[in-house]
């Protein structure tokens, strides 16, 4: 066998012990592929849901608001009162 002959013998033999080895390397990155896809739908509905709970905020403000005007228009209602007693 001369030495080209060896080199290819050598390296057919590197290609198969590494082969089951690009084997899962190919599945590994298949696999991460899919969980950057689930991340990605993920951190797309965790954006819907801060908008929604952005809208929430704003409306629950609204309505302190609100509450805190009709307070202010029982307190004067109350003074009234008391000062029709």
């Amino acid at each position: 066998m001369n030495n080209e002959q060896l080199l290819m013998a050598l390296s057919d033999m590197m290609d198969q012990k590494l082969e089951p080895v690009h084997h899962k390397l190919n599945c590994m990155e298949s696999r991460m592929d899919r969980m950057e896809g689930r991340m990605d739908r993920i951190e797309g509905r965790m954006d819907h849901m801060e908008d929604q709970m952005n809208r929430m905020e704003g409306r629950m403000d609204r309505i302190e608001g609100r509450i805190d005007h009709m307070e202010d228009q029982m307190n004067r209602m109350e003074g009234r009162m008391d000062r029709i007693e």
